[in-house]
């Protein structure tokens, strides 16, 4: 069988052939890497930068803000470099990017009394989890579709 030509906009921007869909990462894998690269740094910034554990704030609001959104950053590129070099696949940001919002959030409610804390984070997790899953999987479709294209 010949293959189809390509395109000119195929021609300038090639993309891999990549078999997204059908690869799941498992779930120790997934477990392991939120572990590891979510879970205990968000810990221990939780223990060494909120109030809950120390007296005296040691960063600002303003601080802690940009600290959190950093974290949501290192969790983001994190997670990118573990799918570019196929440790694992794309589905496992639907589960390490909520969970380092919600980690975050309860970093930044250290002021919040503890009922208020709770529902800061269940509406975080009723809302960032499904748009990240849309989002993942809108990225999953338009990738099987180049896939699909190029054969």
């Amino acid at each position: 069988m010949s293959k189809k030509p390509m395109t000119k906009r195929q021609s300038k921007n090639p993309v891999k052939n990549i078999e997204i869909a059908e690869k799941r990462t498992g779930s120790w894998t997934q477990a392991l890497v939120t572990l590891v690269f979510i879970l205990i740094p968000a810990i221990v910034m939780w223990v060494f930068l909120s109030k809950d554990f120390n007296a005296k704030p040691i960063l600002s609001t303003g601080e802690l803000w940009g600290v959190a959104v950093g974290f949501v950053g290192y969790a983001l590129l994190v997670t990118l470099f573990l799918i570019w070099i196929q440790l694992i696949w794309i589905d496992t940001m639907n589960f390490t990017i909520p969970v380092s919002i919600v980690l975050m959030s309860i970093l930044l409610s250290q002021n919040v009394v503890i009922w208020g804390r709770a529902l800061i984070v269940i509406a975080l997790i009723f809302t960032a989890l499904p748009v990240n899953m849309f989002t993942i999987r809108f990225i999953e479709h338009k990738i099987s579709k180049t896939n699909e294209l190029k054969k």
